[in-house]
Formats: structure tokens, C-alpha cells, sequence
């Protein structure tokens, strides 16, 4: 189990090209993977309502 940061979250959320981000690249060989409660917070206090549904659907999974 991989515990990720929200600095890998957010590099994930903020590009257009998936496929170049640390998480993109770590999903392809690792899993599962988790976060810390504090991570989630940062996470989702940092966003927008839109943003939110993002990450909501994002977290879940």
C-alpha cells in the first residue's frame, strides 16, 4: 500500500495530460493506494465547489 501525498493529488487534479503525473505513472505499476486524514482535509478545503465533485468521485474510488 502506497500512502500519497496531496502535492501528487493535486499535480494529478491540475494537468491536462494525465498520463505525465507521478500518480498516472505510480497506478501503472502500484496499489492500492491510500491517504492520510490530513491529506483529505488539505484536499478537499483547498477546493472549490466544483473542484469538490472532483475529488468527492476522485476519493471515493
Amino acid at each position: 500500500m502506497i500512502l500519497l501525498d496531496s502535492s501528487v493529488l493535486i499535480e494529478f487534479f491540475r494537468r491536462s495530460n494525465k498520463a505525465t503525473t507521478v500518480f498516472y505513472k505510480l497506478s501503472e505499476k502500484h496499489g492500492p493506494f491510500c491517504i492520510s486524514i490530513v491529506t483529505y482535509y488539505e484536499v478537499l478545503v483547498g477546493s472549490t465547489e466544483e473542484q469538490g465533485e472532483f475529488w468527492s468521485e476522485f476519493l471515493k474510488k
